[in-house]
Parts: structure tokens; sequence; C-alpha cells
């Protein structure tokens, strides 16, 4: 595999590394080989937060590193199971060579596919994923998911010095894991039994609103 050196300094490995320490380098690879891995890609459907922390061995609190995942950008929980952010677009060249194998595989089955037909899989220059692969396009023509400019994914808020503040970062992961608890469980929620009164209904409404400008400060890279 190829991982570009400015890794180190992009800005969401950074805010990454703030929140978690050093196993991010290995908890990026570890996800980013499971897309690839039986040609998964960046959707896995039926998955869980809790599984994918397995996949990446994670061995801190319960969360921790899902929580820092979603919240710098790099995964999310959709409906029926997580995303990948980008993993397809950013390894694209494999995706595609997956895409055409799967074509091939599907006109020899085919009652009317020609009988003599050779299938084969696309080979190593066609970057075929194996289990011993990180999950990262190796292309030297194509951009790694880890080298993708700062201004893809938002302006960061910087120290001087240009470092991102990890007391920053782990202080807004700690005040979303907060939020989205409290709102799991008040009594003003839709669906609540009992019903809720007015003024449960307002303060959640309140609380929701923190909790989505909270996201979309951390969606820009904005952790003060």
């Amino acid at each position: 595999m190829r991982l570009e050196p400015t890794i180190v300094n992009h800005p969401k490995f950074i805010a990454l590394k703030s929140a978690i320490g050093d196993y991010a380098m290995e908890a990026l690879v570890r996800m980013f080989g499971h897309c690839q891995e039986d040609q998964r890609g960046e959707f896995w459907p039926g998955k869980s937060p809790e599984y994918l922390e397995i996949v990446t061995r994670w061995s801190g609190e319960p969360l921790v590193l899902w929580n820092a995942l979603t919240m710098i950008g790099w995964a999310s929980q959709e409906d029926g199971g997580i995303r990948i952010h980008q993993w397809n677009d950013y390894n694209s060249v494999t995706v595609n060579a997956w895409t055409k194998w799967k074509n091939r595989r599907n006109a020899k089955q085919s009652p009317s596919a020609d009988h003599h037909q050779t299938i084969t899989r696309p080979s190593a220059d066609h970057h075929q994923p194996n289990s011993s692969q990180s999950g990262l396009n190796t292309s030297a023509d194509h951009a790694s998911l880890l080298s993708l400019p700062s201004g893809e994914i938002g302006e960061s808020k910087k120290k001087k010095g240009g470092g991102v503040d990890g007391a920053a970062v782990k202080a807004s992961i700690a005040q979303f894991a907060a939020l989205k608890s409290v709102l799991a469980t008040h009594p003003g929620r839709p669906g609540s039994d009992p019903p809720p009164t007015s003024e449960e209904r307002a303060d959640y409404r309140k609380k929701r609103a923190v909790f989505e400008e909270l996201q979309k400060k951390q969606a820009r890279g904005d952790f003060e």
C-alpha cells in the first residue's frame, strides 16, 4: 500500500489523533482495509458503530472512536448500515474493477452467454483487493483518501502555529455525546409516553437546535 506522507498534516487526521491518540493511524488503515476486503466498499449494510470498533480493534471506551470518526467526518450511520465517507470516490479505480469483473461474471452465468467465454479477475495492476491490503487506493495517479486537500473537508479552526486544538476536539466530542444522550431520553422528544407538555417540547427543540448546530460546526472542522 502507499500512504501519503502528508497524512500527518491533514486536518482530519490531526483532529482524530487529538481525540483518540496514537491509535488514529491504525484505526483508519483497518477501517479502509475493511472497505476493500471482500469488495465491500464504503457502505456496510446492517452494521453498527460497535461493529466498526470491533473491526478496527479499538480497545478504548465504547463508542469513543465512533463518535470521533463521525464528528470529524470519516464515517456516519445511515438507514440500514454505516458509511465510510467518500471511500468509493477516492478508490474509483478499484471499485470500477470490481464492477467490470461482476459484469463479466454475470454475463458468463447468463443462458445466452458464450459458453467459451473466459472470466478472469482483475489483476494487481487493476487494484484487485486482497486481505493484506489497507483499503487505500495504491494508484500513483489517483488521490488517496488520506491526502485530500484541506479545502475539500472544510477549513479547520487552528491554534496559532497551525495545529488543531486537541483539548477543543475532546471537549466538542464530549459535548456531542452528552447532548445525544439527553435527547435520546428527553421527556419532550416526539413519541414520548406520557405525552410531553408544551414546556418539555420547547426545551427539547431548544436542545435539538444546539445539537444540530454542533454537528454543523464539527462537519466544518470547527472545534472551538
